[in-house]
């Protein structure tokens, strides 16, 4: 948005403005245009997620826990959007690769 650089800009509720202002824009003031900054807004937003060695949506730990997570033979599918399953090396199998 380009407005007036002597005035105090706000982003609307929700938003955090980002950077410094861009004194590259034309505005219209009444009749006339003047020369402006341009700010930008952008909105965060926060997305969960669970620690490596934990999984779901509780975060619960991975089968073999946090001493050996798939018992060292393997890797957990963690995260918050993984099963916990493990997918064992070659040569390991069960649950937590054991």
């Amino acid at each position: 948005k380009c407005v007036n650089c002597t005035k105090k800009f706000r982003c609307t509720q929700g938003f955090q403005l980002q950077d410094t202002p861009r004194k590259s824009c034309v505005y219209r003031s009444g009749f006339s245009f003047s020369l402006g900054c341009s700010y930008t807004c952008a909105k965060k937003i926060q997305v969960p997620d669970c620690c490596p060695g934990f999984f779901g949506t509780l975060c619960e730990p991975c089968p073999g826990g946090l001493g050996g997570v798939c018992s060292g033979h393997g890797q957990c599918q963690d995260r918050f959007l993984g099963s916990g399953e493990c997918h064992c090396h070659e040569g390991f199998h069960g649950t937590a690769c054991e």
